[in-house]
């Protein structure tokens, strides 16, 4: 008995330190995305660049060494110098942007997320702008791989403010206030009454086919047809 005491408190032992084991890995696993204080500095220098000379369109050649080379792809220096870049224009307020959010890290690319405000006067009057900003590492700097908006809000004296998302952005968006689309058929499926009915009355004759067969086959062979009439007798009564 003591024996058995013993192996079952050490198969408990194992069976808690199991559960345990897993407990842990799930909340690492579930870990919200971390950057060093390091790597927090270097993406702050980089969207610094990329906003007030590349954003901004100020001096915009400082910002092409801040980009990937996938990003600036295609793209000449001359382009680039003449204002044709993959960055967003925006007349951002102030010359240090630290207070942006982290979003997710995958696969060494950051995202992040970054709230712009204009200056109070632009001649664009815009309003501010959350951008979704991507990063990755190259040596001992960040490289900006992605600048797009995400949502736009309306400037802070407008009469109307009205918040547009990025699947404002999207081909043929969907009109304020216009009346949503009747439903159409859409014409590929007007054969499909046609089929079922089709195969209705094809299912129904292979039961007819099957049936017919069916009392065939216990018929008498020799007799698949009905017997013949009795011949007629004449001189009975009331003749």
């Amino acid at each position: 008995m003591a024996d058995r005491a013993r192996r079952y408190r050490l198969a408990m032992r194992v069976i808690v330190a199991a559960a345990l084991a897993l407990v842990f890995a799930g909340t690492a696993s579930a870990a919200p995305p971390h950057l060093t204080k390091a790597e927090r500095a270097g993406i702050n220098k980089t969207v610094d660049m990329v906003v007030n000379y590349g954003a901004k369109r100020v001096n915009v050649m400082r910002s092409y060494n801040w980009v990937t080379p996938e990003m600036r792809s295609g793209i000449t220096r001359k382009q680039w110098k003449e204002g044709t870049l993959p960055i967003y224009p925006f007349p951002a307020q102030g010359t240090t942007f630290h207070h942006w959010s982290l979003k997710w890290i995958s696969d060494g690319t950051v995202g992040i997320e970054l709230l712009l405000m204009p200056t109070l006067k632009n001649k664009f009057d815009v309003g501010p702008i959350i951008f979704d900003l991507y990063l990755r590492p190259s040596g001992k700097r960040w490289l900006l791989d992605g600048f797009m908006p995400a949502a736009t809000l309306a400037p802070v004296n407008a009469k109307k403010t009205k918040v547009r998302s990025v699947a404002d952005f999207s081909p043929q968006p969907a009109q304020a206030g216009a009346a949503p689309q009747r439903g159409k058929i859409n014409p590929d499926w007007l054969w499909f009454p046609f089929a079922a009915l089709g195969g209705a009355f094809l299912v129904l004759a292979g039961v007819a086919l099957v049936k017919s067969r069916r009392g065939k086959r216990f018929m008498p062979r020799g007799r698949q047809g009905l017997p013949p009439l009795p011949p007629r007798v004449s001189g009975g009564p009331g003749a």
